[in-house]
């Protein structure tokens, strides 16, 4: 019995968050889905790293968070195709709703990004469990990334897609 106390006690403690500004940051793989066709030639893009770097706000009675959040990958193309790389960045404004006591949390955010130099407004969904100590919050999420417009030579004008798996640290001031 002790042992179940002082773990409920040790989660609730852990995953508690602090109302005010933070920073994060976060490393990830791409799990590219995407797709070019260039001069005829179809090319498919390999799993690469993912960089995210955000500063933001949670709110002191309700567990929101929202910040402003920036993002880099850059994907080389598979071996049988013509070489190259894809390359996409952005900036976003993302929002997120916590369950404090459990640290599960789900978020959307929006903005624009330069896909393979192609500028397109984006969109993405999140969801993670987060915990942490004394301010550090470290955490595991999954992401899905899209643009909401065709880009045109991409997957014969369609929608760039991409999901991430990635681990995360943020800081709370």
């Amino acid at each position: 019995m002790k042992k179940v106390i002082s773990a409920v006690i040790l989660l609730t403690f852990s995953s508690a968050a602090q109302a005010g500004m933070y920073v994060s940051a976060g490393l990830g793989l791409n799990i590219n889905d995407s797709q070019t066709i260039e001069n005829g030639i179809k090319s498919d893009y390999d799993n690469s790293a993912f960089y995210t770097g955000a500063v933001g706000y949670a709110l002191p009675v309700l567990p929101v968070r929202a910040e402003i959040e920036g993002f880099y990958n850059k994907s080389k193309m598979e071996e049988d195709a013509t070489g190259g790389h894809m390359t996409s960045y952005g900036a976003l404004v993302n929002v997120y709703g916590r369950i404090p006591v459990i640290g599960l949390y789900a978020g959307a955010g929006a903005g624009y990004a330069s896909v393979k130099s192609k500028n397109t407004p984006v969109y993405q969904g999140m969801i993670g469990v987060e915990y942490g100590l004394f301010g550090l919050n470290l955490g595991i999420e999954y992401r899905h990334l899209q643009s909401s417009q065709d880009i045109d030579n991409f997957n014969e004008k369609s929608r760039f897609k991409t999901d991430v798996v990635m681990l995360k640290a943020r800081f709370e001031f």
